[in-house]
This record gives structure tokens, C-alpha cells and sequence, in this order.
């Protein structure tokens, strides 16, 4: 029972092996589609998730916008201009 056991695994080892090379090389066109999709569907699904985070951090007061720093560098940070806003949480 043992031998058939490791004749099944080192079969399917061989398999496997075989089936990578040939995916690196580009027979299987169809897999690189779906695997190029996956990949951009889930950088999307990251770059959606780090914007939401950057906002849920801005709402909650914990970080500035970037824009609030804009004019302020414009006028030179003088005057009443300072790109300061008094309160983000309505107190």
C-alpha cells in the first residue's frame, strides 16, 4: 500500500513539474489570460482598499488631506491663508 502511495505523489509531482513548464513557456494561452486578470482585479481591489483606508484615517481626524497643505505653501504659510481648516469634527 505504501509503494502505491509513493508512486501515486511522485507521479503527481512529475505532473505538476511538467504542467509549470509548459505554463512558463505560454502553451496554455488561456491560463495567462485569467492569471493576468486575477492579478490586475486584485491590485485594484488593494489600491481601492488603501484609498478607503486614507479616507476613513481623515474622517476619523487622525491625518491631514494633502490639499490642506497646498495653500498654504502657495502664499508663503503668511497671512490669513494659512490652509488651516479650525476643525474637521464640528467641535
Amino acid at each position: 500500500m505504501d509503494t502505491n502511495k509513493a508512486a501515486y505523489w511522485i507521479a503527481l509531482g512529475v505532473f505538476a513539474l511538467e504542467l509549470n513548464g509548459e505554463y512558463r513557456h505560454g502553451s496554455f494561452v488561456p491560463l495567462h489570460r485569467v492569471s493576468e486578470f486575477a492579478a490586475s482585479a486584485l491590485c485594484r481591489m488593494a489600491a481601492h482598499a488603501e484609498q478607503t483606508l486614507a479616507v476613513a484615517r481623515v474622517v476619523r481626524g487622525r491625518q491631514e488631506f494633502p490639499a490642506d497643505n497646498l495653500l498654504s505653501q502657495q502664499q508663503g504659510g503668511n497671512g490669513a491663508g494659512s490652509g488651516r481648516v479650525a476643525s474637521r469634527s464640528g467641535v
